[in-house]
């Protein structure tokens, strides 16, 4: 049985693993950020990559992908017990998208977009998954336009 999350999402497109209670509960809260942008624009989403585990997450960077060893890709599993759950995905225009998510959407921790690869990383903002203050040390949320500079945008 597919499990529908959203209008416009279902579950398999935001995993490649069985998710636990709590990492459904993530992947969730980013279906409902991306229904928020896949409504306004009126455009299918592609799902580049959702929730995974570390033997995939190791494995994409052994194919020399920049895949942190701690990514929010890998919530809050053994391997990253604070991770947030954190989707890649492209659609059309999606410069014009990333812009949009600045200033419409403020509840994510990380928003990076990858202008040569055409595709924008967004992960949970940790009050939302984790009611305690965040151990990171992140107060503001944080934007990485990947183009050798960093920015941030403050709540």
């Amino acid at each position: 049985m597919l499990k529908k999350i959203t209008k416009n999402f279902y579950l398999y497109e935001l995993t490649q693993i069985v998710p636990t209670n709590e990492q459904l509960f993530c992947l969730e809260l980013l279906a409902i950020k991306l229904q928020k942008i896949r409504d306004h624009f009126n455009n299918p989403i592609k799902i580049l990559s959702g929730l995974r585990n570390k033997a995939i997450n190791d494995g994409l960077r052994d194919k020399g992908y920049n895949s942190s060893k701690t990514s929010d890709h890998m919530a809050w599993c053994a391997d990253n017990p604070t991770g947030l759950g954190a989707v890649d995905f492209t659609m059309s225009d999606i410069e014009v998208v990333f812009k949009w998510i600045i200033n419409n959407i403020s509840e994510y921790e990380q928003l990076i977009f990858y202008p040569d690869n055409g595709f924008i990383h967004l992960s949970n903002r940790w009050d939302q998954v984790f009611k305690s203050p965040n151990p990171r040390n992140q107060n503001n949320r944080l934007l990485k336009v990947i183009n050798g500079k960093l920015f941030k945008v403050l709540p």
